[in-house]
């Protein structure tokens, strides 16, 4: 064979070698990617929509007051957002939930604060409070918080609105009626594994101050001091903590270095209070095929006004932002004026921008005389005042006439125009 011949041999066999190893090439590329491309298509195409936008995994122990987190009701109004609850338990391994919410692989994780405080430290405290959940009774009191991950508070605070609307009206919902906590204490029980009694899980329940919107609305200083009802704000229950801590030796200096307000995130809570949130309003809003969920601030109508009991009326949460000048009769007449007539009509348009706020209406008389005659005068005012309100379209549910005891002569409060008038007195229902 000659030497060009052999050159030209060699040439094809290179030739045919490269071609089957192109060929190889192919037939892998088309197994390990064309073809499992078109099988995934295939299955995208044949598969129901995902009725979910994100999964939100939240940590915590099997401590009965973050049951509400683990409910079915938590995770049902999750759902209505288009978001899956996972919940992470374990067992009271706080180091490694912290650890967890630094390297992403939970939300949100409950805990209580002084856990928060001993531990959050050694991992930079990779989360912020976002909502105080309960106060414990025993050992404490010792407030439990909710932590949101900073990095799903800076991205996603819509997500972190949802998780706080959720939970009060979860909390809402086990509230009414009154035992549905206890319920909700023995039937999360039953789902670890123990069984208890109604009585137990009364004593628990009892034991575990849940704590409500208005009532954060408080911790986080969202409120006026006349309406956080004695609560304290969380730069101070961070403080008083930190102190306990370092009295019983459970911490040697403050983690915080004095920036408590770094430990906690007001501006999801400050979204629900601006948009007026309440837990009580329905949540069913039925979204269209493939549209994005709804803000949970969104498409709310308002809380139907319920009848209250006389002890609910004494225990109403005061407005201070629904302020009235009161009505002033003649002496020991209860017939409205054209003044006081115009004054409950600007009672009621106040009272119109408050669609969840219920309305006391007292009636004043004069401290000397006969007191059972001031007693029947003082309610007739008041009656006055309410029928006139109702006549204009105010929901007898949302008002209550009542008698306000006179104060002696010598008090230098009981003055003639108090004592011939009938205040106003706005206020909430704890939520």
């Amino acid at each position: 064979m000659s030497a060009s011949s052999a050159g030209r041999a060699r040439g094809y066999l290179i030739a045919s070698a490269l071609w089957l190893v192109i060929v190889a090439v192919l037939a892998l590329a088309y197994r390990g990617w064309v073809q499992p491309r078109r099988h995934q298509n295939l299955t995208a195409a044949t598969s129901a929509r995902q009725p979910y936008l994100q999964e939100i995994a939240v940590g915590g122990d099997h401590f009965s007051g973050y049951a509400l987190l683990r409910s079915p009701a938590f995770r049902a109004d999750l759902q209505r957002e288009g978001l899956r609850l996972r919940w992470v338990e374990d067992s009271g391994d706080v180091a490694a939930r912290l650890e967890s919410l630094r390297t992403g692989e939970l939300h949100l994780a409950a805990m209580s604060l002084d856990a928060l405080l001993t531990l959050g430290a050694r991992v930079g405290f990779p989360g912020a409070i976002v909502l105080v959940l309960d106060i414990r009774a025993e050992g404490g009191p010792v407030p439990d918080v909710l932590i949101a991950r900073r990095e799903f508070l800076r991205d996603q605070p819509e997500r972190v609105q949802a998780v706080l609307a959720a939970e009060a009206r979860a909390l809402w919902q086990y509230r009414h009626p009154p035992a549905g906590l206890r319920q909700l204490v023995r039937e999360d029980a039953q789902n670890h594994g123990t069984a208890l009694t109604e009585d137990q899980a009364e004593k628990i329940a009892a034991g575990i101050q849940w704590q409500n919107v208005q009532e954060n609305y408080a911790f986080f200083q969202l409120l006026p001091s006349v309406e956080r009802a004695g609560l304290p704000g969380l730069e101070e229950l961070i403080a008083d903590r930190t102190e306990g801590l370092m009295r019983t030796q459970n911490l040697t200096a403050d983690p915080l270095a004095g920036r408590r307000h770094s430990l906690y995130y007001d501006r999801p809570l400050a979204a629900l209070q601006t948009a007026r949130f309440h837990p009580g309003r329905p949540a069913d809003r039925p979204r269209p095929e493939g549209a994005a969920a709804a803000s949970p601030l969104s498409g709310r109508s308002e809380p139907e006004a319920t009848a209250l009991r006389e002890e609910e009326w004494q225990q109403l949460r005061p407005l201070a932002e629904l302020r009235t000048e009161p009505i002033v009769f003649s002496r020991g007449s209860a017939e409205l004026s054209i003044e006081g007539q115009q004054t409950a009509a600007e009672c009621l348009r106040k009272l119109q921008q408050f669609p969840e706020a219920y309305l006391r209406v007292r009636g004043h008389a004069r401290p000397d005389g006969d007191p059972e005659a001031n007693r029947t005068l003082a309610q007739a005012r008041a009656d006055a005042v309410v029928h006139a309100l109702i006549a204009a379209g105010l929901d007898p549910r949302r008002v209550h006439a009542e008698v306000d005891v006179p104060r002696p002569s010598g008090s230098p409060s009981a003055t003639i125009g108090e004592a011939q008038a009938v205040s106003f007195s706005a206020g909430q229902v704890p939520y």
